[in-house]
């Protein structure tokens, strides 16, 4: 007799086990394929990451070679001013020197000098370019080769302590030269003359609120009169600081001290001086007069009670209109004319000073840098140089004398070439967005069927997983149940 219960016991244990081999065999088949997939997008990810990195190594090559011929191309440009203003300065100096007995090596000369002093201590934070362009320049102002080479210095630190460009610097300070007498036939004299001419400009600017400008407008119509006078350098540079201070600069400051200065001279005011017990001769050299700032000073002190009435009247006798506010100003500010005097006095080396001071900001310590890797370039340019002037006269020649004819052809050849490929760009220039559309739909196609292709495996899991349970709810029904009546 055929146990029922029994049989329907193992009959639902078998399509149980039937079920769970299926559900096993189905996650394992999810399991493989889902590995497949994240196989697959792991190589797209890493060949991603290859293409990525080797886009990253391309550019930072490029722009390491970038950067190098950037450098190659400063230094050659560097290297071409440099020569160029080597060149022109040697075509003006005319007593370049016993050992040039040709205009290039006038020039090599020159060249030699501006590297030599843009890598010394004198020349530090200038490079070999601006030296030699300064040579250029004080070459156009009828300077010496001599005297150019020992003064470039001291002018490149005047344009830096006053602020200036270079190039009108050293034209004021070679004119205010001559106007402030300071010219002379010993080349080492005129040097030490204008290093502190220089010193006495820069330090002017720097203590007052005059320009450099203002001070060659002012003194190069003023100064010879005023050395006519005797008056030192320092007086004549701390009144037209002092009258800068006042708001009088230029040419108006120029007017007033010639004014007051020539006042002092003509012999009808001489007998006002005389009459206002004001002494005019040098107690020390009877045969000069006392200095004006003395004479002002005593001027001052005789008038302070007198009243304006009585005051300003002989003022203007003395001085006219157009000197009454230069002489009011000098006498009123005679305790900071003395004063910008004083300091005046202590200011050797001042330019060479500010322009150290100057370097300790982190441009200049770049510039230096800059000038030894230029330095380092401008060797290896000399290494070539011959070489390198000698191919370019071949080359020059070689191409002077070339038939054009094989080179017309070879471009035409070219241009119809080139003619040919555009007209196959231009045809296939339509369908350009079509191939890129069709590429870019294939590849997403390809991603969204793998996501797809992924869900749907993971749904006939779940729905397996959904028969299994409904199987094992028939299964514990059949168990707990006596179907036979046994």
């Amino acid at each position: 007799m055929i146990d029922y219960a029994a049989f329907i016991t193992f009959s639902a244990r078998d399509k149980v086990s039937q079920a769970f081999a299926k559900m096993a065999g189905s996650a394992e088949e999810f399991g493989r394929r889902t590995s497949r997939a994240f196989a697959q997008s792991g190589k797209e990810s890493s060949r991603f990451m290859a293409v990525f990195k080797g886009v990253m190594v391309s550019n930072a090559v490029r722009s390491i070679l970038g950067n190098v011929s950037q450098g190659v191309r400063t230094i050659t440009s560097e290297f071409v001013k440099m020569d160029s203003a080597a060149v022109e300065a040697a075509g003006i100096f005319y007593d370049i020197g016993p050992g040039a007995k040709d205009f290039a090596q006038k020039a090599m000369q020159i060249e030699a000098s501006a590297r030599k002093l843009a890598n010394s201590t004198e020349g530090r934070g200038y490079s070999a370019s601006e030296i030699a362009n300064g040579y250029r320049d004080m070459a156009t102002r009828g300077q010496t080769w001599v005297r150019a080479e020992g003064t470039v210095i001291s002018q490149l630190n005047l344009a830096r302590a006053s602020h200036s460009e270079f190039n009108r610097s050293s034209e004021i300070s070679v004119k205010l030269m001559g106007a402030l007498g300071l010219r002379s036939e010993s080349t080492a004299v005129e040097i030490k003359n204008m290093a502190h001419m220089n010193d006495l400009l820069a330090a002017t600017t720097n203590r007052t609120s005059v320009n450099l400008e203002d001070m060659f407008q002012t003194l190069k119509t003023a100064a010879p009169v005023g050395k006519q006078l005797k008056m030192t350098n320092e007086d004549l540079f701390a009144i037209v600081g002092t009258m800068g201070q006042a708001g009088i600069t230029g040419t108006q400051a120029s007017t007033a001290m010639r004014n007051v200065f020539l006042g002092m001279t003509n012999a009808k005011n001489s007998k006002i001086l005389t009459a206002l017990k004001i002494p005019l001769k040098d107690p020390n050299n009877p045969k000069d007069m006392r200095g004006p700032l003395d004479i002002l000073e005593d001027l001052r002190k005789k008038l302070k009670d007198m009243g304006t009435l009585k005051s300003v009247p002989i003022i203007e006798k003395l001085f006219n209109k157009r000197g009454l506010t230069g002489a009011h100003i000098i006498m009123q500010m005679q305790g900071d004319v003395r004063e910008v005097s004083n300091y005046l006095h202590h200011v050797e080396d001042f330019n060479r000073k500010t322009a150290e001071q100057m370097e300790m900001d982190f441009g200049t310590k770049l510039k230096h840098l800059t000038n030894a890797v230029q330095e380092f370039g401008n060797k290896i340019i000399d290494a070539f140089d011959v070489r390198g002037r000698s191919a370019i006269m071949k080359l020059t020649e070689a191409i002077r004398h070339l038939d054009p004819k094989p080179t017309i052809q070879f471009l035409d050849a070219c241009v119809t070439l080139g003619g040919g490929v555009l007209r196959v760009f231009q045809a296939l220039a339509p369908y350009t967005k079509e191939i890129m559309a069709y590429f870019l739909v294939r590849k997403a196609s390809m991603w969204i069927f793998g996501m797809g292709f992924v869900v749907i495996e993971f749904a006939k899991f779940l729905n397996l997983v959904k028969q299994g349970i409904g199987v094992m709810a028939a299964f514990n029904a059949v168990c707990s149940a006596n179907v036979v009546g046994l």
